[in-house]
């Protein structure tokens, strides 16, 4: 009988060690995304340039191929702020229902189009809804991709020109939309995953595969006429830096922590560079993924990393014009002389655009629970809008920042969750939402 129980506690001792190892193994993943020490520690300099904002804009398009704003990350947009009470606020809220699930808790909506006041959203049913702004009502509704009742596809996206609309739902699949009837032109399927948005340029497609691929294909018919590849990087974050255009050039970032400059004609590799710092801390995971869309202002290419780096380049030569260990999955703001980033330990940092010099930094709230790493705050991202920046996270929070200083010149909770940054369009934000029971889009002043 004590063999017995001796045996039974030997057994609960190893299944208890095995559970201690397993938490540990849980909690060095959770910290994966700050798997490195920043030999720079951000210090603010004195000598950093006087804060400059650029004239307000009031953006027509919004994820098209004529948006010179690159979907929001530059400008500063035309918005009436409401204010009472010192406390700022919105007002005019309109939800409009895409769909009823309970199934909720890890999909997610990427970012419309928005032309000529009509939206069009491909949902997690894979259904390309037309939305009416001026009505806020739905036009009409079309399943685009074929779905099992039960089957619910996470993140697809949707990009758009002046005749089409170009789909895919994370699958291996692309199609191309007619922009007013809805009817398929072409589909056309890859050898691996589709991650990123599509991109648009000159009647050529561009899409990035989860293999570290990028794929060039005719937007007429959906030929490949060519593709570019690096090393594959199996640990990654759940993300892509979406591919950029500029000129003759389509700048692509991998997740292996490389950039490169293409002639987006043919492919052809112009120069190439690394954003992968080599002051990384005993951890296991190296996540060097480019998770953040670069920006190109007159021919500098702003880009950061997960793997410790931020770089301007000269996007002619690849020359490095400055560098900075900072490391963000964010994507970053740019208006007039400064970058407005959040990096990877809740750090909002005002970046000099000539010479990375500090204005200022703010810490923003980082968890949750302090007490819990994985209660980590995700934030989308940034915008400016009147000017003052717009800072929003997964939870639906809208913070307001002054860009002068960081200080937070207030904070509105609106509910729901969403994944992008605010869409600002003729004076009003528009947001890609869910709470637990349904997707919708959420607009207000």
């Amino acid at each position: 009988m004590i063999a017995i129980i001796s045996k039974i506690f030997l057994i609960i001792i190893i299944i208890l060690q095995i559970s201690c190892s397993n938490k540990d193994q849980t909690y060095d993943k959770n910290k994966a995304i700050i798997a490195f020490n920043q030999k720079d520690q951000l210090a603010i300099s004195k000598s950093a340039p006087i804060i400059k904002l650029e004239e307000q804009i009031s953006a027509k398009s919004w994820n098209f191929i004529e948006s010179n704003h690159q979907n929001g990350r530059i400008g500063n947009f035309i918005k009436d702020f409401n204010f009472k009470k010192n406390k700022f606020y919105f007002k005019d809220y309109h939800k409009i229902i895409l769909d009823y699930s309970l199934r909720n808790k890890d999909l997610k909506l990427d970012l419309p189009v928005i032309i000529n006041d009509k939206l069009f959203i491909l949902d997690n049913n894979a259904k390309l809804s037309l939305i009416d702004l001026n009505s806020n009502k739905k036009i009409w509704q079309k399943q685009i991709f074929k779905k099992d009742i039960f089957e619910f596809y996470n993140n697809p996206k949707l990009a758009g020109d002046n005749s089409k609309l170009y789909a895919h739902i994370s699958t291996n699949e692309i199609k191309a939309i007619d922009i007013n009837s809805a009817n398929i032109i072409w589909s056309k399927k890859l050898s691996s995953l589709i991650i990123s948005k599509p991109v648009i340029s000159d009647n050529l497609l561009y899409l990035l595969s989860d293999d570290n691929k990028l794929y060039a294909i005719n937007t007429q018919n959906g030929k490949i006429l060519w593709v570019h590849k690096t090393i594959s990087n199996p640990t990654t974050i759940s993300g892509a830096a979406d591919p950029v255009i500029f000129k003759d050039y389509i700048i692509i970032s991998y997740s292996s922590g490389e950039v490169f400059a293409l002639n987006k004609k043919n492919g052809q590799e112009i120069w190439s560079d690394k954003l992968n710092s080599k002051n990384f801390n005993n951890s296991n995971y190296y996540l060097n993924d480019i998770d953040a869309t670069p920006i190109i202002i007159k021919d500098k290419l702003y880009i950061i990393g997960n793997g410790g780096l931020m770089k301007a380049i000269n996007i002619n030569s690849g020359k490095i014009i400055w560098h900075r260990d900072i490391s963000s999955i964010n994507d970053f703001h740019i208006n007039k002389n400064y970058i407005y980033l959040i990096d990877n330990n809740a750090k909002l940092i005002s970046l000099s655009l000539s010479d990375a010099k500090i204005k200022w930094i703010k810490n923003l709230k980082e968890f949750k629970n302090n007490k819990k790493p994985n209660s980590k705050i995700i934030y989308n991202g940034i915008i400016m809008a009147d000017n003052k920046l717009l800072v929003n996270s997964i939870d639906s929070n809208i913070i307001i920042i002054s860009p002068d200083n960081g200080d937070i010149l207030g904070e509105i909770k609106i509910g729901g969750s969403n994944f992008h940054s605010p869409i600002i369009i003729n004076n009003k934000i528009y947001l890609m939402s869910k709470n637990w029971y349904s997707r919708y889009i959420l607009s207000f002043k």
